[in-house]
Parts: C-alpha cells; sequence; structure tokens
C-alpha cells in the first residue's frame, strides 16, 4: 500500500492532544494548616502529572496440560505529580504538614484529626484540554471510603461503618465517634456524657 499523507492529515482531525495542555485540582484535608490557599496554588504550580494508568492482571487455568488465561483484578499504578516549589513554600509546607498528620516525625503517632481515612484522604482531579480549551478528558481520584453505601442509602466505610462526608465515623445519631464507636469531637477528642458518669456515681 503506497502512504498517503492527505490520509494520514485527515485523520488527524485534532492535531493530536498536547500533553501540555492539563490542570490538576487536590484540596487538602481541612487539618492540614493553609490547606486552602495551598490547594488554590497547586493548581499553578503543577508542573508535570501523568493521566492515570491501570492494567488487568491475568488468571492461569490448566486444564490437562493446557494453559487457559482469564481476566484477573485490575492494579493502578502510582500517581507522580511533579510541583514547583515557589519562595513562600506554600505547598512543600501543607504536604510536610500533611504527612506530619499521618505520622509525626518525632512522636511517630498519629494526629486525632487524622484518625481515620477521613482525615487524611482526599479527591484529586486532573483534565486534559484541548487547544480550544475546551475539556476533553477528566480523571477523578477518589477517596474508596466514599464509594460504599448500605442498603438504607447512607454512606459506609468497606467495613459497613457510617461515614459522614468528609469520610469521619459517626453514629446512627449522626454525632461524631471513633473506630470504636466512642463519642469525639472535630479534634478527635473523646466526649464524655456527664448525665451518664452523674446516674453511676
Amino acid at each position: 500500500m503506497s502512504f498517503n499523507v492527505a490520509e494520514f492529515r485527515a485523520n488527524m482531525i485534532g492535531d493530536g492532544a498536547r500533553p501540555n495542555l492539563f490542570s490538576v485540582s487536590l484540596v487538602f484535608p481541612t487539618n492540614v494548616i493553609n490547606s486552602t490557599s495551598a490547594g488554590q496554588k497547586l493548581t499553578f504550580m503543577a508542573k508535570t502529572a501523568q493521566l492515570p494508568g491501570s492494567s488487568i492482571g491475568t488468571v492461569p487455568v490448566y486444564y490437562f496440560g493446557r494453559e487457559m488465561k482469564f481476566p484477573g483484578n485490575r492494579t493502578f499504578a502510582d500517581w507522580t505529580l511533579t510541583i514547583i516549589n515557589d519562595e513562600d513554600f506554600a505547598i512543600r509546607n501543607a504536604l510536610e504538614n500533611w504527612m506530619n498528620t499521618m505520622n509525626s516525625h518525632a512522636g511517630n503517632v498519629r494526629s486525632p484529626a487524622a484518625r481515620n481515612s477521613g482525615g487524611y484522604s482526599v479527591d484529586a482531579n486532573v483534565i486534559q484540554y484541548a487547544k480550544t480549551g475546551q475539556e476533553l478528558k477528566k480523571y477523578k481520584f477518589v477517596d474508596d471510603q466514599l464509594n460504599y453505601i448500605d442498603k438504607k442509602g447512607r454512606r459506609v466505610d468497606s467495613e459497613g461503618r457510617l461515614v459522614n462526608e468528609d469520610g469521619r465515623y459517626i453514629n446512627e445519631d449522626g454525632k461524631l465517634v471513633d473506630i470504636e464507636g466512642n463519642l469525639v469531637d472535630e479534634e478527635g477528642n473523646y466526649i464524655v456524657d456527664v448525665a451518664f458518669v452523674m446516674d453511676n456515681v
């Protein structure tokens, strides 16, 4: 078959997607210092980010000496993001503070505000744009704890425990609790039921 440049050009309708026409948005957890301003700045300072990759493994099954391959589980590759560090260190400080809430440097403990994944997991978006500014493709990385709904239509984690919109554990009355069901405040500190204590004095 002879090469026809006109046919090639006819199939390259949009002149190819430009890898530099993208944006990244990420909202830091509310317990991170300067979370709002750092999240807004990250959209402008994100230098490189790849579209998320995934692959489906194979499950070999042997039958009379013959290997048959069936589709296995889907696995997702690590997502890498490169950010320009400005002189105010706003994003880097927010990232370091974020990690510190999950595990502190000196104390080697987790912050009460990050007691469960709702306190340290967030959603992120990667958007690819056309040269006209039109949104071509959008990928959303979602905290999987928020993806479960029970039979009553309530948000739950993978173990069936009730969670609120922020992914924090709640009881049947909608009050914040820890993973064992004990009442806690917004900071994750335990709340003592005074009426219960008085009744048992």
